[in-house]
């Protein structure tokens, strides 16, 4: 998990983490603080076996 303010060049103040296995492919992720309002992104990168994704959120804060 990763991410940042795109537009300001700097990422999160916090380094955030997948903490759980929820079960049925949810996860609990915590450590995610958001600075200032305005547009963040986060990115998830996702391992499963030998298949990996990104998955990318942009949204207002």
């Amino acid at each position: 998990v990763d991410g940042g303010m795109p537009a300001h060049g700097h990422g999160l103040p916090t380094v955030p983490k997948v903490t759980k296995n929820l079960g049925s492919g949810k996860y609990l992720v915590e450590g995610i603080k958001f600075s200032m309002p305005g547009m963040w992104q986060l990115t998830f990168h996702i391992h499963v076996n030998d298949e990996k994704d990104v998955v990318i959120f942009n949204f207002k804060v």
